[in-house]
């Protein structure tokens, strides 16, 4: 009975942690580097020009999308 609630403990544990992984890799949108950006609106979206913006973060530095934030384009 024992071996049956940890069995049932390890599984739950793995599978919680391999859902929690993904959905935090799924997001994972990143900065355009300063020096590749020449149009202003694209440093308030990278987070350069007004601080804590980061729309990046949800919708990449191409603003093409992920689950939390939709496709800009």
């Amino acid at each position: 009975m024992v071996t049956n609630v940890r069995r049932v403990s390890v599984r739950w544990l793995a599978t919680a942690v391999l859902v929690v992984g993904v959905a935090l890799l799924s997001c994972g949108g990143k900065q355009t580097p300063r020096d590749r950006i020449t149009d202003p609106g694209e440093m308030i979206f990278n987070g350069f020009a007004v601080a804590g913006v980061d729309c990046y973060s949800c919708h990449k530095a191409d603003g093409s999308g992920t689950w939390r934030g939709p496709n800009l384009g």
